[in-house]
């Protein structure tokens, strides 16, 4: 997604790219020589800033996955279809880097679901299949990778390197330009599939992903600011970032931290207010009585609480949950709502808006209603939030950069989990207002808002809306239409 335009008064070309572009983009020039998408570039402007790390953490490491394979294996077919005299040699490789794909992700997948169990144990291999289809019979996973479980996939793995090779020789001296690629892209998956099994880069965290029917093995830098410094800071005259939910309980220090913004940098900041009113649009509802989310009645008490707040509003409801398991349970618990009912992942995502918008419904969804949905007026008047949106704890890249800032002797839960998660649900609360004309309720379930300490960093990093301690003071503000008055 690229657009350009120029500045005719300052005469200055001005290129409108992604981040994912932009990112892909800089990972190649600052790891091939003379290799680049975009055009140079004196400054730098990036919208929606708070995705950053986690767009930069991506390209700045490794990726290997099944799906890499079994592409390869396709192309290399469809490369040779008018060269029949190659067909047989080209099948007999391709027959074999998809035997020894599918064996190698076959068993990283059942280590990592075993792993992430607490224990892993290698079963057989399977006697065909393709990659692509290596991760599926089984839940999905994302857990940090060992020598431990790696150590038994060896032969597989040397199998599927070899595979790798065979596919290489065949292409490597190709006269044809899109044949010799072929043999590139061989060779380069072989380098990376070392790369990310070797766990060498201390400076990296290596761990193993499970989707659906695809495994994704992968490096991560711990420490991305770092690399921003590196690729992007020393290289441009003028960066600015720019986004709603930057500032964690008003100040920038975790922003900076996480995307290497070091005080020795000559870096100016600031703060404006927005556009909208909270204090009379919005009401941030907390109700009493809810048991901690780790309790076994939680889900049925959330239930509960969500039948009494769609009725104030009359549907027209985001559930928000920070679990797919907490989002079907919830709208399990509630089907025989008044409403329209809409599950994340039944339909696409701008078929679910449309139907959404066209009668009052309630939306049961996860992470991607949590930012970038747009749904002005009287359609979305309720934004129910199931639980504080905690990072997992066994998420690895979370994990790593933690133990980074324990080893410096600071506290990873105050400056990084806390404000973390204080921004996303920030995020999710942005959901509610989108014009000066709308109004509506924000209702967070879990009771830690108001009875941790550390509830007191999401109170004051979210808008400024007045808390409402109970249903019935929901109630009473809905109908007289807003902050108007007393609650």
């Amino acid at each position: 997604a690229v657009s350009s335009f120029r500045l005719d008064e300052l005469g200055r070309d001005v290129v409108l790219v992604n981040h994912h572009l932009f990112f892909a983009d800089l990972a190649i020039r600052t790891s091939r020589a003379g290799v680049e998408v975009l055009p140079p570039y004196e400054a730098v402007i990036f919208d929606e800033a708070h995705a950053l790390e986690d767009v930069a953490t991506a390209y700045f490491g490794l990726a290997v996955s099944s799906f890499r394979l079994d592409e390869l294996g396709r192309d290399v077919v469809r490369s040779l279809a008018d060269r029949p005299d190659l067909q047989t040699l080209v099948k007999d490789r391709t027959a074999e880097l998809d035997r020894a794909s599918a064996r190698w992700f076959e068993g990283v997948a059942r280590a990592l679901r075993g792993a992430a169990r607490g224990g892993w144990r290698r079963g057989p291999g399977p006697s065909r299949g393709s990659g692509a289809a290596a991760g599926a019979g089984g839940e999905d996973v994302r857990t940090e990778l060992t020598r431990e479980m790696l150590a038994p996939l060896a032969p597989d793995a040397d199998r599927l390197a070899g595979a790798l090779d065979d596919v290489r020789e065949l292409f490597v001296d190709a006269e044809a330009p899109g044949l010799a690629a072929l043999g590139r892209r061989a060779s380069e998956l072989r380098a990376e599939l070392a790369a990310v099994t070797a766990l060498g880069e201390p400076s990296h965290v290596y761990f193993g992903e499970v989707r659906g029917r695809g495994v994704f093995l992968r490096a991560a830098p711990v420490r991305v600011g770092e690399e921003l410094v590196e690729r992007l800071y020393r290289r441009v005259d003028t960066i600015v970032f720019t986004s709603a939910t930057l500032a964690a309980a008003g100040r920038l220090d975790y922003f900076r931290r996480e995307v290497g913004l070091a005080p020795e940098l000559d870096v100016t900041e600031a703060i404006y207010p927005g556009p909208f009113d909270y204090a009379t649009q919005a009401a941030l509802v907390v109700p009493q009585g809810l048991p901690e989310p780790a309790d076994p009645g939680f889900f049925a008490a959330a239930a509960a609480a969500i039948r009494e707040l769609t009725a104030i509003t009359g549907g027209r409801a985001f559930v928000l949950s920070t679990s797919n398991r907490g989002m079907v349970l919830l709208r399990d618990l509630l089907r025989d709502l008044p409403y329209q009912l809409l599950l994340q992942g039944e339909r696409p995502k701008g078929k679910l808006l449309e139907l959404f918008r066209e009668s009052p419904s309630v939306l049961f969804a996860t992470q991607s209603f949590w930012e970038g949905v747009d749904v002005a007026g009287e359609a979305l008047s309720l934004v129910v939030i199931d639980k504080l949106p905690f990072a997992p704890p066994g998420d690895p890249i979370g994990a790593a950069r933690g133990r980074a800032l324990e080893e410096e002797g600071r506290d990873a839960f105050a400056e990084l989990t806390v404000p973390a998660a204080a921004l996303a649900l920030k995020q999710g609360f942005g959901r509610l207002i989108r014009s000066r004309a709308d109004r509506g309720l924000v209702a967070v379930l879990d009771r830690r808002l108001v009875t941790k300490g550390y509830g007191r960093v999401f109170q004051a990093t979210l808008p400024p809306a007045p808390l409402l301690r109970g249903l019935e003071e929901a109630r009473r503000w809905w109908e007289r239409g807003g902050g108007k008055g007393p609650v």
